[in-house]
């Protein structure tokens, strides 16, 4: 692997997770941790790292959203340097962002320690979550095209 590939998928991966997060603090504001599933278990993986609770939106959780978004481009970016599918790289990184959203849907639960809420509240931090990897997927994708 070369660092080049590295450097892109760091470089797109940066820009994809603040784009993601411009989704995600809408529905922060509006209701809080709960409504953005993603910080929530950014937030449990802090706690358990951490070994002390942390309940709001702090340091240690924005920062293990970027470093996963970064992470997550250099994966990318290894896996296009490797093959594209015969597919366009902007639809790759949406089907990839796809895919990242249901890792994030089967993992909640062990981080977490509970399930994704029933209720309105939950359904509002899934679709949340969904918005939040289509348009990280779509940055990512876009931004390896042009790298």
């Amino acid at each position: 692997m070369e660092a080049i590939t590295l450097l892109r998928g760091i470089m797109a991966g940066a820009p994809a997770t603040a784009a993601m997060l411009l989704v995600e603090i809408p529905a922060w504001k509006m209701w809080g941790l709960p409504g953005v599933m993603e910080w929530q278990e950014n937030q449990g993986i802090a706690e358990r790292v951490l070994h002390r609770p942390e309940k709001t939106l702090v340091a240690p959780g924005l920062i293990l959203h970027f470093l996963h978004g970064w992470l997550a481009g250099i994966v990318f970016a290894i896996f296009i340097s490797i093959t594209t599918l015969g597919l366009p790289i902007p639809l790759l990184g949406l089907a990839y962002g796809l895919l990242l959203w249901l890792l994030g849907l089967v993992i909640f639960k062990p981080i977490i320690g509970e399930r994704i809420p029933s209720g309105l509240l939950g359904r509002i931090a899934i679709s949340v979550n969904l918005a939040g990897h289509v348009v990280y997927g779509s940055v990512l994708g876009i931004l390896m095209v042009l790298s």
